[in-house]
């Protein structure tokens, strides 16, 4: 049997304000710097774990990833 091969892309839309480059790149480093989870849904969790600048001729942009996990806990019973 063959496998299909599955493509995931996600996009986050956040608006600030002001509007301004300065804030959204302060906003994520801001978010990468707590390394606080975020419950997501039910017992999943994300949290920001990378962000890379990527070179765009004159200007720069940033590229990041979010992993998303399920908090298992040995106390729980």
């Amino acid at each position: 049997m063959v496998r299909e091969k599955k493509l995931t892309v996600c996009v986050i839309n956040i608006t600030t304000h002001p509007h301004s480059p300065e804030g959204y790149i302060s906003l994520f480093h801001d978010a990468f710097n707590l390394r606080k989870p975020v419950k997501y849904r039910g017992d999943q969790y994300l949290i920001l774990g990378k962000i890379n600048e990527l070179p765009l001729g004159s200007a720069v942009g940033y590229h990041g990833v979010l992993f998303r996990y399920v908090n298992i806990s040995s106390t729980d019973a």
